[in-house]
């Protein structure tokens, strides 16, 4: 099944940000193209996060197997993250990074974004083998940090939308993670990260 789905998967995962690609090129994102690809990114982002924890769960009740991908959706969850920063950066600051750092102290929703990316930069710089055989046990404690990261990404979304008042979005995928910590296999002592 391994090597069969694996393709189809990649494809699944890169679907989206072809996607927004095409209707960007079309001019088919709406009347805001730019938050419209920022949003896309960013939902992007956070649905392939809530896989990621979720898969421990998937694999218990549904496919086995699936554990084994757990690493290129969360690489790729990375990839949309990185993304999504570089579009506000090139949008809202024009690629000047003083710009980016002062929003960064004075609007929260940016910051806790950041917080976010930054945790998941040493996840994604440590998923290979060699990473994990240096790395040892510390690995696992190392990639527990998609809890937080996840978090804060949820949080960014929330703040996000405060503007809005519509928190339907950042409710759901709270309400997702919340599930997924409840029925996760041996929470007080899971070795799983």
């Amino acid at each position: 099944m391994q090597v069969t789905f694996k393709p189809v998967l990649w494809i699944w995962l890169a679907g989206p940000f072809f996607e927004l690609g095409v209707r960007a090129l079309f001019q088919q994102l709406g009347p805001n193209p730019q938050e419209a690809l920022l949003r896309g990114l960013g939902q992007q982002t956070l649905v392939l996060l809530l896989l990621v924890v979720a898969m421990p769960f998937l694999a218990r009740w549904l496919v086995p197997s699936i554990l084994v991908f757990r690493r290129m959706v969360g690489l790729f969850a990375f990839f949309y993250a990185s993304i999504h920063l570089l579009a506000f950066w090139v949008f809202e600051h024009g690629l000047v990074l003083s710009d980016l750092l002062h929003d960064a102290l004075t609007r929260p929703f940016v910051a806790v974004g950041l917080g976010s990316l930054a945790l998941l930069a040493p996840l994604a710089l440590t998923s290979n083998r060699f990473s994990m055989r240096r790395l040892g046990p510390r690995w696992k404690l190392l990639h527990r940090l998609i809890w937080p990261a996840l978090g804060f990404g949820i949080l960014h979304y929330a703040l996000h939308k405060s503007g809005k008042n519509d928190f339907d979005g950042p409710l759901l995928a709270a309400a997702v993670l919340l599930v997924v910590v409840l029925t996760r296999p041996n929470r007080a002592g899971a070795r799983t990260g």
